[in-house]
């Protein structure tokens, strides 16, 4: 007995009646076509993007002149200059510049020009991380170098 009033409630809650209605959109068989409206009109069409022709190679995106000889360095949240000084497996002192947007060779190119008492086989560019690094304690050297920059 309540397993039927229970299925009686079931049903009356989720069963609902559908009513259909007919479209009020006209189909091909009944548009009325006046000779005016044949008559061809030009093609004005507005379309957001522009012809292919129109477009230039500096008007595209991934083409700013920013990457190719230029860079800087993001200072961090407090406003130090991102250079470390890190320790690795054997013990060997190594400084890290990070945070550099655009060209890092260009910038370890510049720094050795500021610094050429670093020899220049202890330079390294990482770009895949965009770091720059130098093997040795040289974080004072660089900081002043990069202030007056920077």
């Amino acid at each position: 007995m309540l397993r039927s009033l229970g299925l009686k409630i079931f049903n009356k809650l989720f069963s609902r009646q559908a009513i259909r209605l007919q479209s009020t959109a006209k189909t091909p068989e009944t548009i009325d076509f006046n000779e005016a409206e044949l008559e061809l009109k030009p093609n004005l069409s507005f379309t957001v993007f522009p012809r292919i022709q129109d477009v230039h190679a500096n008007d595209l995106i991934g083409n700013d002149s920013f990457g190719k000889d230029k860079y800087y360095v993001q200072r961090s949240t407090t406003g130090n200059l991102p250079v470390y000084l890190d320790f690795k497996n054997g013990g060997s002192a190594v400084t890290e510049l990070r945070k550099i947007h655009g060209n890092v060779v260009k910038l370890r190119d510049d720094l050795q020009e500021q610094l050429p008492h670093i020899p220049k086989e202890n330079w390294k560019c990482i770009l895949q991380s965009n770091k720059l690094v130098i093997k040795g304690d040289f974080t004072q050297e660089v900081k002043r170098v990069l202030q007056t920059t920077f």
